[in-house]
């Protein structure tokens, strides 16, 4: 009865030990042929998904339905890689081609400003043929850069301000000083900052100034402790009238100007300094996204 009992025991224990190794031996098994296959797609998938195009799906058994999984989404990436590049050579060719119909819209409009004797109509004119060349200048620095994603607003900025000292008509030369923070934005919302920068410097070198003095103006795109980023043209001029309504003013400049602030759901202050006039573009903190506040004019 005793030895009965010990071989029991001892059958009892084997069989607790056999199922111990049994369940390893299955959780390394699952591990390495299921757990750590699905963990390297989801890994791959998040790569992906932030637009690491060098990320590949795990070469696995193509008899298993883990890897016919695999191949499927290997198959599925190859394809969205193909159509990425024909993307980005499409936008290419397309900023190429606008960037073309700019230049001869551009040649245009000097031709006729040129053959036109009425100082208002070659006026207008004239600032026509800037803001085009604001938008050329645009593609023209994507084109050249390659730029098909996101771009750093801040650059864009620097050439604006260089090009419209340069490009000034005028018996004193301006003094345009330009600080920015680091900001990417995509390359569609840079074309209409872009312009409407252009509108807000070329205001402060028409109005700001009596004609024949020369002043600082200063750009700036700064992101402030509420998160805000701000983007503000000041000048230390004259000063703007007190009862000048820019929402409701008849300047195409300033047309330009609301409804880029109304495009991002920003904000326009105007600033009276002593001396001079400062006027600023708030955006909101998620710049880009439908959540910020209800664009508006602050006097």
């Amino acid at each position: 009865m005793k030895r009965l009992r010990t071989i029991s025991l001892r059958s009892l224990v084997v069989g607790l030990i056999a199922i111990v190794l049994a369940s390893i031996i299955t959780w390394i098994a699952a591990h390495i042929l299921i757990r750590r296959p699905v963990l390297d797609m989801v890994r791959t998938a998040h790569r992906r998904e932030a637009g690491d195009t060098s990320a590949h799906f795990p070469k696995l058994n193509s008899q298993s339905e883990l890897g016919l999984l695999s191949t499927a989404l290997s198959g599925m990436s190859d394809k969205v890689d193909r159509l990425l590049e024909q993307k980005e050579f499409l936008l290419r060719e397309l900023q190429h081609r606008v960037m073309n119909s700019l230049n001869i819209l551009s040649s245009l409009l000097m031709l006729q400003g040129k053959h036109t004797s009425e100082p208002a109509v070659r006026e207008q004119l004239i600032r026509a043929q800037q803001r085009i060349l604001a938008m050329g200048a645009v593609y023209r620095h994507l084109y050249s850069a390659d730029i098909t994603n996101r771009v750093e607003l801040g650059e864009f900025l620097q050439m604006i301000c260089h090009k419209s000292e340069r490009a000034y008509v005028g018996t004193a030369r301006p003094s345009i000083t330009c600080e920015s923070d680091v900001v990417e934005i995509s390359g569609s919302d840079a074309g209409s900052l872009a312009v409407m920068a252009h509108e807000l410097i070329t205001n402060a070198l028409k109005y700001a100034y009596p004609a024949g003095e020369q002043g600082p103006i200063i750009v700036k795109l700064k992101r402030g402790e509420d998160g805000l980023l701000e983007l503000s043209v000041t000048d230390h001029g004259r000063g703007m009238p007190a009862n000048i309504n820019i929402d409701r003013s008849n300047s195409l400049g300033f047309k330009v100007i609301m409804a880029t602030v109304r495009q991002f759901n920003a904000r326009l202050e105007i600033r009276r300094l002593d001396p001079g006039t400062g006027i600023a573009v708030r955006f909101p903190a998620q710049f880009g996204k439908e959540s910020a506040p209800e664009a508006g004019v602050i006097s």
